[in-house]
């Protein structure tokens, strides 16, 4: 979804919808277009909410998101938050809440999700959730915010295979999106879920990696929000 400078994912497969980060520029300017986009599809309430990070890009509208759409689920890292969104997320939906402080896994008929976690604890972009969606034809790998060691923590932890979609880490900044990782995963197509910014996202170093392989680039500050179909 297009949340400007930020990142908001939606899967949905058969019954099977789940959201991924909320947060933008504005958080509740980012929850409310969240929210309307999933109310124009006649979608209430999802089964799960995965926060990959606490930064507010990223889970900042997660709670304005939540008073509009009912969620079964919230899938959260067990790590700690510089400001106060795990709290305010823990005090109103903590029987709903799974922390995710180990690797999981979630299936259904039609896909898998597994969660990565990070080794570290701390707030911050390398202790970020990293998910991977799975179905009979198509892999999407999601990694928030974490850089080329976090990339490489990744690779040391899970079997990744090649994937479909990428959506590209830290909104394209050139600190993330490593060669050693693309040369890995081998995507075919690369998201950059970015808005207007003062950070020069996304980065020239992560465009001329991209390019160079004959990944396909998308990025929402040029596209708006964009619709993969699976076949």
């Amino acid at each position: 979804l297009d949340v400007g400078q930020g990142q908001c994912l939606l899967l949905r497969i058969d019954d099977y919808i789940t959201l991924i980060d909320c947060g933008g520029s504005d958080p509740q300017d980012a929850g409310e277009y969240a929210a309307r986009y999933l109310h124009s599809s006649g979608v209430t309430r999802i089964d799960s909410v995965i926060i990959t990070h606490y930064d507010d890009d990223h889970a900042g509208a997660a709670p304005y998101l939540l008073s509009r759409i009912e969620a079964d689920k919230l899938y959260l890292p067990d790590t700690e938050d510089d400001g106060d969104i795990r709290k305010t997320l823990e005090e109103v939906y903590g029987d709903r809440i799974c922390w995710v402080d180990k690797s999981i896994g979630m299936r259904t008929d039609a896909m898998q999700l597994i969660l990565y976690t990070s080794s570290s604890k701390k707030s911050g972009n390398e202790s970020c959730l990293c998910v991977l969606f799975q179905t009979e034809n198509c892999d999407i790998l999601i990694t928030g915010d974490r850089s080329d060691a976090g990339e490489r923590m990744l690779l040391r932890q899970a079997q990744l295979p090649q994937v479909d979609v990428l959506i590209a880490g830290h909104h394209g900044s050139k600190y993330s999106t490593s060669e050693p990782f693309l040369d890995k995963i081998n995507p075919a197509n690369a998201v950059i879920s970015c808005g207007n910014n003062r950070y020069g996202h996304p980065s020239e170093e992560v465009l001329e990696r991209l390019v160079k392989r004959g990944i396909k680039v998308h990025n929402t500050k040029e596209e708006g929000a964009m619709v993969f179909v699976i076949p």
